[in-house]
């Protein structure tokens, strides 16, 4: 079974023709590799011209007819659901059509969809191998562009494995192939899109300065394009964030304050409200505690209605570290737990919260409770190495305050090489 591009394809390899020999005196090298990949469709004329330059009758170029309209039914039935965004229910007719292929859909775009609807179920293992895929059929098709988008989501799904520096790389991967082959004059967002992922994954990796960079670059991109609030809204709070790892907290209060004006001007609550809850934790950074726990404690009733649950889990984390910096380790300890609670399959934030309560248990003195919650939060933390990196140097504290010092020379030990490996990455 074959579509009209795959059988140019295959003939024209037969031939021995690059594209480009091919596309000689018809059309462009693109236009070619866009029937190929069975994105547009050649005129009459074209199809003519090219069957004569493969030596081959227009009939002979057309995929064989298939009348089960059985299989047609179930692939349009999958992307009736995909646009409505019912992944649940497309996923199981779309990977019926995967063992049933047609002619009728591209076999990438299929690997993609069905990828797609995986990873918004939060199966990224099953998601990874089909981008994969997708991908090795996007190099095979010289399609720079859904190459780069591939490698985006491949991001995405390293991201919710909690493999961080992964989804860097392959961000990183994206900014190359889009310093290779600049993106089409159609998608001008693209570029803009590349740099807010890896300024974002770098940021959370630590790398402010690289982040910086990216956001800066994202920033002049912004000037390129029609206005775009939602973006510029991103690029602000990113901005922001950076700046206050940078410990740059009035500049980085004035980008996430103007952040949150975008976001509430485009009616987007959720990063609304978790530019809310960054200026949140900055009032508590920089001392204020009271307006700190207001602010936080009005973003737990908005988080109670905004879809998911990791910003739950974030905001009672914050109020947690909050309480810790006021002295209050009783409602510190309680803001945390209440974070625990909430069903959450956000390893990273979790992680984080156990960190926290580890910090909390050993202040007081409860040295089991500490390194039962250490213990939890270096599970959750894997694949984030300076998260992790904390965990390891709160153990070395924890054992050095036990006088175990085999153990806490162990731990310095896991810690000086996970540092020597974060070095070698940047």
């Amino acid at each position: 079974m074959s579509t009209l591009g795959r059988k140019i394809r295959s003939l024209r390899k037969a031939a021995g023709l690059s594209q480009r020999e091919l596309a000689d005196g018809l059309v462009t090298k693109s236009m070619i590799s866009q029937i190929e990949t069975d994105r547009i469709q050649p005129s009459a004329d074209l199809l003519k011209r090219i069957a004569a330059k493969l030596r081959v009758t227009p009939q002979q170029l057309m995929p064989a007819k298939h009348e089960d309209q059985e299989r047609l039914a179930c692939y349009k039935q999958a992307q009736a659901f995909l646009s409505l965004g019912h992944y649940a229910e497309a996923l199981p007719l779309l990977q019926e059509c995967m063992e049933a292929p047609h002619p009728a859909w591209p076999e990438r775009m299929l690997a993609c969809q069905t990828a797609f609807c995986q990873q918004q179920l939060g199966a990224y293992e099953e998601a990874r191998k089909l981008y994969d895929k997708a991908l090795r059929l996007a190099i095979c098709e010289e399609d720079a562009v859904a190459a780069l988008r591939i490698y985006m989501r491949l991001g995405e799904v390293a991201q919710g494995l909690g493999h961080l520096e992964l989804a860097v790389i392959e961000w990183q991967r994206a900014m190359r192939e889009l310093e290779r082959h600049p993106a089409p004059e159609d998608e001008p967002m693209l570029p803009l899109d590349v740099c807010l992922y890896l300024a974002g994954g770098l940021r959370t990796l630590g790398a402010v300065e690289e982040a910086l960079q990216v956001y800066r670059r994202a920033e002049q991109l912004l000037e390129e394009v029609p206005e775009q609030t939602k973006r510029r809204a991103d690029v602000l709070q990113g901005i922001g964030l950076v700046l206050e790892l940078m410990e740059q907290y009035g500049e980085a209060e004035d980008c996430l304050s103007a952040a949150e004006t975008l976001f509430h001007s485009t009616k987007d609550r959720r990063p609304a409200l978790q530019t809310r809850i960054a200026r949140g934790r900055l009032l508590g950074k920089t001392g204020r505690y009271q307006d700190a726990v207001s602010l936080l404690t009005e973003c737990v009733q908005e988080a109670d209605s905004v879809p998911g649950t990791e910003l739950l889990v974030q905001v009672y984390g914050e109020l947690g570290q909050v309480y810790r910096q006021m002295g209050d380790r009783e409602q510190g300890v309680a803001m945390l737990q209440a974070g625990l609670k909430v069903p959450c399959e956000c390893r990273i934030e979790r992680g984080r919260i156990c960190l926290a309560l580890a910090g909390l248990y050993r202040e007081a003195d409860r040295f089991g409770d500490a390194l039962a919650a250490a213990e939890q939060a270096m599970e959750l933390l894997q694949g984030t190495k300076e998260e992790l990196l904390a965990v390891y140097r709160l153990l070395t504290e924890f054992y050095k305050g036990q006088e175990d010092y085999r153990q806490a020379s162990l731990w310095a030990e896991r810690a000086d090489e996970l540092l020597a490996e974060k070095t070698l990455d940047r």
